[in-house]
């Protein structure tokens, strides 16, 4: 009986003190408040929103290191990694040898750094499996990348180039070896990606996403979208090539007659090509062979173009001798794994 009457005087009091401090400050319904200056609340500021971090996007970096065999200078090997640091063999992960051995990087050796750009690794691994150094000569390798017979369809350039096609943007220019001694000369055998054009546009179509992303929120990171351009024939590869490197000044003479020893050296070519596969002749013959028929070509395009307009177009000065097969990586390429 006390608490309950304890209970109800604590509501009594509570309730009075309210009243007492509504008649005070003139708060309660229906009274005005002092006569002052009326208060606008200001609205809420907005709340601030920060963008996430984009996170870097990884890169892909492409080397070049040079070869000399029994006194003549070949064309630079070419090779991609995800990384600029120095290394030494064997490499550390993600590398693409690109059919070649290890090559070292950094203060005392001879490698240098081509061009780098942020890539889609995920499309490059699709591409060519890295990490693996493999000579053998069997279609379908997933270390070559589509160039599966050494000196056939294309060399370390030409797989390079492949696997940098993963720094292409929406619509961008990709990255490329070109920077490299002899490249000039191996685009005029091989083209930019290889002479087989029907498997590196169905390489492309199973490794490239076919849609482009979504539209994300700005900052938020997102993967690449790439062109899908059609692959070029390697007639169509050269006549680029001219373009690129002559310009429209080249009369069209000498045009005709470049395009014209391009389309012989591609037929006598073919033919080497044939008596490899089908045994009639030796690897190591086949790389000789190839590259005293580069060789002639070239020096009949000296003949043509005057000595400025030749080093525009192959990057090396008339006369001077290059190889472009290394008899080497082919004897052990096409030995191994034919029986």
């Amino acid at each position: 009986m006390r608490n309950t009457t304890s209970n109800r005087l604590c509501r009594t009091s509570g309730l009075s003190l309210a009243l007492l401090v509504t008649a005070l400050f003139g708060c309660s319904k229906g009274q005005e408040a002092p006569s002052q200056t009326p208060v606008t609340a200001s609205p809420a500021a907005p709340a601030v929103t920060i963008p996430p971090t984009p996170t870097a996007m990884p890169a892909l970096y492409a080397w070049a290191d040079p070869i000399t065999i029994a006194g003549i200078r070949f064309a630079d090997h070419t090779w991609v990694t995800t990384f600029d640091a120095s290394s030494s063999c064997p490499p550390p992960t993600l590398y693409w040898y690109s059919w070649g051995g290890c090559h070292s990087t950094g203060p005392g050796t001879t490698a240098t750094l081509l061009d780098h750009r942020p890539a889609s690794v995920d499309v490059a691994r699709c591409i060519c499996q890295p990490d693996v150094e493999d000579y053998r000569f069997l279609a379908g390798d997933p270390a070559h990348g589509g160039i599966d017979f050494y000196g056939v369809s294309g060399v370390c350039h030409q797989l390079s180039n492949r696997i940098l096609f993963a720094t292409a943007g929406a619509g961008g220019t990709p990255a490329s070896v070109s920077g490299a001694h002899g490249y000039g000369v191996s685009r005029f055998l091989y083209g930019t990606y290889g002479s087989d054009a029907a498997e590196w546009a169905a390489r492309k179509a199973r490794c490239v996403p076919p849609v482009p992303v979504p539209t994300a929120a700005p900052g938020t990171p997102v993967a690449m979208a790439m062109a899908l351009s059609p692959a070029m024939t390697l007639e169509a590869d050269f006549a680029a090539m001219l373009r690129e490197r002559l310009g429209p000044e080249v009369s069209r003479t000498k045009m005709a007659k470049l395009q014209q020893l391009h389309g012989r050296l591609q037929q006598q070519k073919a033919r080497l090509d044939r008596m490899l596969l089908r045994g009639a002749t030796s690897p190591r013959s086949f790389a000789d062979g190839v590259n005293s028929l580069v060789n002639e070509t070239l020096g009949e395009a000296a003949r043509t173009l005057d000595p400025a307009e030749y080093e525009r177009l192959f990057g090396i000065p008339p006369g001077e001798t290059i190889g472009i097969v290394d008899p080497n990586i082919a004897e052990r390429s096409n030995y191994k794994g034919r029986g």
